[in-house]
């Protein structure tokens, strides 16, 4: 193997490190932004609870607002844990193909030293 062969497959492995940490840094700045959605959600519907108490909870219109509100924040944290699960199993599938690929390359650069 010439040394422009060695520093090639060098290259290549270190291109595919990068890749794999600019992937994985994407979806954990994806799974930081839903969480931020559901914390966002769970404040708002804090805040319409008193707003609710304050404006007195025997009004229709209020109790209807209040368990829509409670209904739609309900369902974002079920998106938000829906997409933990992908997040979460997206990094998995990520790194097991990037470690199976390094493998690949590093066995094609160590047979490569030997011939």
């Amino acid at each position: 193997m010439t040394d422009w062969e060695r520093a090639e497959l060098g290259r290549r492995i270190q291109e595919h490190e990068d890749q794999t940490s600019e992937s994985l840094g994407l979806i954990r700045l994806l799974e930081e932004q839903w969480d931020e959605y559901g914390r966002v959600m769970r404040d708002q519907t804090a805040r319409y609870e008193e707003a609710a108490h304050v404006l007195g909870s025997t009004s229709y219109p209020v109790d209807r607002g209040l368990a829509s509100r409670r209904e739609v924040e309900s369902y974002v944290a079920q998106l938000v844990r829906q997409q933990a699960e992908f997040c979460d199993e997206t990094a998995w599938r990520c790194r097991t193909e990037s470690e199976a690929e390094l493998d690949r390359l590093q066995r094609e650069r160590e047979v490569a030293s030997w011939a």
